[in-house]
């Protein structure tokens, strides 16, 4: 298994940097551990993720329990790449961040729909100040917390972060 992880991290490297797309380097995992093998990474190179403008994301006129745009609402549910930098007050050895559009957080009053929350499910992350791309599954629409009040609109199920 450790050979196919470094061949899967590889694949993704080449990706981020511009080399191949999701499906040249699917194949090339194909070409270099035999047919099928890209099928046991559970998918991560089975498809190229739709690749999201942040910026263009949180630019939308949100106003809370009023309909999302289209342009928003059709990404949900959908497999993406999108680029940003984590929040600054993202701690050592977390698994959940905020991603936003600006390195210093110097856009001015953060609000609800200024920022992709990111789950990394059982893995682990520390902050990192340079921009990050990652890829997963966004979920699209207004979650509260117990009291009511809208704690997020956009939300990121991270497989990566390159």
């Amino acid at each position: 298994m450790q050979l196919l992880e470094t061949v899967l991290i590889a694949a993704a490297c080449a990706v981020s940097a511009g080399w191949m797309s999701w499906t040249a380097s699917a194949k090339a995992v194909e070409i270099a551990l035999g047919p099928g093998a890209a099928s046991l990474d559970a998918g991560i190179l089975a498809e190229e993720p739709e690749v999201v403008d942040l910026n263009e994301l949180i630019r939308i006129d949100y106003k809370e329990g009023q309909p999302l745009p289209e342009s928003v609402t059709r990404l949900d549910g959908k497999r993406i790449s999108v680029k940003g930098f984590m929040s600054t007050d993202t701690k050592e050895q977390v698994s959940e961040f905020s991603l936003v559009s600006d390195s210093c957080g110097c856009s001015g009053q953060v609000k609800v729909h200024h920022f992709v929350e990111v789950d990394l499910g059982d893995k682990k992350t520390g902050y990192r100040p340079e921009m990050i791309t990652l890829v997963g599954t966004i979920s699209v629409g207004e979650e509260r917390d117990a009291d009511g009040y809208v704690v997020s609109v956009f939300r990121l199920t991270a497989e990566s972060i390159l």
